[in-house]
C-alpha cells in the first residue's frame, strides 16, 4: 500500500514563500521610515511657548528730597513719646509727642497703637456704618501677612513690628464691616482702659512737643535735612547730588531730636544710574519706581529732570503720594520700570541659527519647523524674546516669528526644517 504524505510538501512551499515575502516588505517599509526620519531618532524634549509681560527695569540707589524742617525743641535727657504716628498731617501748633523720664520704642509704638484705635472707634460713632463688602479690607489683611512672612523668612524681623499697626487696623474693621463689632462704646472704654494702663509704667511727662508748623510729622532726623529740598531741586548739580548721596548712609538719628516736620505734598526720589540707562525716561512722563524698604509699594512717579555727566546721570521723580506706614528712609535702592513688553522665555539650548537667522525648531505635528526670535537679554538660562505680530514678520523671509503654543524643541541633534519625527523610534 502506497503511503499518504504527512506534509503537502507544494502547501508548505507556498507558506514560507508568503511568510519570507512579508518579512521582506516589513523590512522595506522599516528601512524607508528610518530614512524618512533623518537623524531624528532619538528623544526629544519641547516645551510650549507661552508669552509673559517682561518689566524692563533699572536699579540703583535712591535718594529721598523733601522740604523738611527739624522741631527745635530737644527732648533732652528724656524719652520721646509721639503722640501722633509718621507720615501724620498735624497743624501749627498742633500737639505731636510728649517728653518722659523714662520709656521705651515698644511702649511708645503700643500707645500710637492703642490711640489711633480708640480715634478709630469714635469715627465710627459720628458715622453711620452699615455692614458692606470686604473683600478689600480681606485683600489688605491677607497681602499685610504675606508680606511679613516673606520678610521675616529674609531675616527681617523689625518689618514685623512695622507692618503690626497696619495689620490691626484692617482687623478692627474687618470687625466692623462682618458686622461682629457694633458696640463701640465697650470698645472706646476697653481701649482707654488699656491706654492708661500702659501710660501708667511710662514715669512722669516732663515736657510737650508742638508743631512749629503745619504738615506731615516725623519722629526722627538723620542730619540731612534742608541739604537738599524741593524748592532748589530744579538748580542742584550733579556733583553737589552725588556728594551728598555718597555719605547719606553713614547719617544717623541725632540724639535728643523731637523730630521734624515736613512741608508740601510733593516729594522727590533722585535716582543715580548709567546715562545708557537714563535714556529710558523721558522728562515729563511718568514711570512705576518701588524702593527697597518699601517693596510691596512701588509708587507712580513723574521725570523731574535728568542730569547728566558723561557716562553717568542722576534722575529725578517727583511724586505727590503720601502713602500710610510708608518707609522714608533717606538712601534706599531703587528699580524704575520703563517699558513692559509681551515676551517669552525660551531656553538657551532650543536656539538655533538657521540661514543665517537666530531662532528655534519647532514641532508641528511631526514635521520640524523654524521660527525666528529677537532676542532682548539673557536670563538663569534662559532667554527672553520679543513677541511679534504675524503682520509685522518681514516681507522678504520664509519663516514667521514664534507663536503663543508653538511646541518649542529644547534638545536633539540632526534637526532640519522639513524633517518628520517619529516619537516611536
Amino acid at each position: 500500500m502506497k503511503r499518504t504524505a504527512f506534509f503537502d510538501k507544494n502547501y508548505l512551499g507556498r507558506v514560507v514563500l508568503y511568510v519570507s515575502l512579508t518579512v521582506l516588505a516589513v523590512g522595506i517599509m522599516f528601512y524607508i521610515g528610518y530614512h524618512l526620519t533623518g537623524d531624528a531618532r532619538g528623544g526629544i524634549d519641547t516645551v510650549y511657548a507661552v508669552s509673559d509681560t517682561l518689566p524692563r527695569t533699572v536699579k540703583g540707589d535712591a535718594y529721598i528730597i523733601r522740604d523738611e524742617y527739624p522741631i527745635s525743641d530737644s527732648v533732652g535727657s528724656g524719652y520721646l513719646s509721639p503722640t501722633v504716628r509718621d507720615g501724620d498731617k498735624v497743624t501749627a501748633g498742633g500737639k505731636v509727642a510728649d517728653v518722659y523720664n523714662t520709656s521705651s520704642a515698644a511702649l511708645s509704638e503700643k500707645i500710637t497703637l492703642i490711640e489711633e484705635q480708640i480715634a478709630f472707634y469714635e469715627k465710627c460713632k459720628k458715622t453711620f456704618v452699615t455692614v458692606g463688602d470686604t473683600t478689600s479690607v480681606h485683600r489688605d489683611i491677607s497681602e499685610s501677612v504675606i508680606a511679613i512672612r516673606r520678610r521675616i523668612a529674609s531675616g527681617d524681623v523689625s518689618y514685623a513690628l512695622k507692618a503690626k499697626p497696619t495689620l490691626t487696623m484692617s482687623i478692627r474693621r474687618l470687625g466692623v464691616l462682618t458686622g461682629r463689632v457694633k458696640d463701640f462704646e465697650s470698645q472706646i472704654a476697653s481701649l482707654n482702659t488699656e491706654l492708661a494702663n500702659v501710660k501708667s509704667t511710662l514715669g512722669t511727662a516732663i515736657g510737650t512737643v508742638y508743631a512749629p508748623k503745619a504738615g506731615y510729622y516725623f519722629s526722627t532726623t538723620d542730619g540731612y535735612e534742608g541739604k537738599f529740598s524741593a524748592k532748589n531741586i530744579d538748580s542742584v548739580t550733579y556733583s553737589d547730588m552725588v556728594n551728598v548721596m555718597e555719605t547719606a548712609d553713614e547719617a544717623r538719628p541725632q540724639a535728643g531730636s523731637a523730630g521734624k516736620i515736613v512741608t508740601g505734598f510733593k516729594w522727590y526720589v533722585a535716582c543715580r544710574m548709567t546715562s545708557a540707562g537714563a535714556a529710558n525716561f523721558k522728562q515729563g512722563s511718568t514711570y512705576s519706581v518701588g524702593l527697597s524698604e518699601n517693596p510691596e509699594l512701588p509708587l507712580d512717579m513723574r521725570v523731574s529732570r535728568v542730569i547728566t555727566n558723561a557716562a553717568e546721570a542722576i534722575v529725578i521723580f517727583e511724586c505727590s503720594n503720601i502713602t500710610d506706614g510708608y518707609d522714608y528712609t533717606r538712601l534706599q535702592e531703587f528699580e524704575a520700570v520703563y517699558e513692559e513688553t509681551r515676551a517669552y522665555k525660551v531656553p538657551v539650548s532650543a536656539v538655533r541659527v538657521h540661514e543665517g537667522m537666530q531662532g528655534v525648531f519647532i514641532l508641528d505635528e511631526l514635521k520640524v519647523k523654524f521660527r525666528r526670535i529677537t532676542v532682548i537679554e539673557e536670563e538663569n538660562g534662559f532667554y527672553l524674546c520679543y513677541s511679534a505680530d504675524p503682520s509685522e514678520e518681514a516681507s522678504d523671509s520664509t519663516y514667521g516669528y514664534l507663536m503663543e503654543n508653538d511646541v518649542v524643541i529644547t534638545s536633539g541633534t540632526g534637526l532640519y526644517v522639513g524633517m518628520t519625527y517619529n516619537p516611536k523610534k
